[in-house]
């Protein structure tokens, strides 16, 4: 008596899925807004791994977060000031 009223909701679930899955679109510049504000902060971790070519691995994270405070403090972005320093 049950299995009826399942089919009917799971196909009727289907259809409202369907509707919803052709209908929707991401927003880019809404997500790109949120990758990359303009303080290339998104590139930390880039930036420390690349550090860490050069430098002992906890002293290149330690200058990227130094980095990346200045920039959040209103210094700048990351990119500017990696070039910088």
């Amino acid at each position: 008596m049950t299995l009826p009223q399942m089919c009917f909701g799971l196909g009727r679930s289907l259809q409202i899925g369907l509707g919803l899955a052709q209908r929707i679109r991401p927003n880019r510049m809404m997500i790109l807004g949120h990758i990359d504000d303009g303080t290339g902060l998104i590139h930390a971790k880039t930036l420390s791994f690349r550090s860490a070519r050069t430098q002992p691995p906890p002293l290149a994270k330690a200058e990227v977060k130094a980095l990346c405070k200045r920039v959040i403090s209103g210094n700048g972005s990351l990119p500017k000031q990696a070039a910088a320093s």
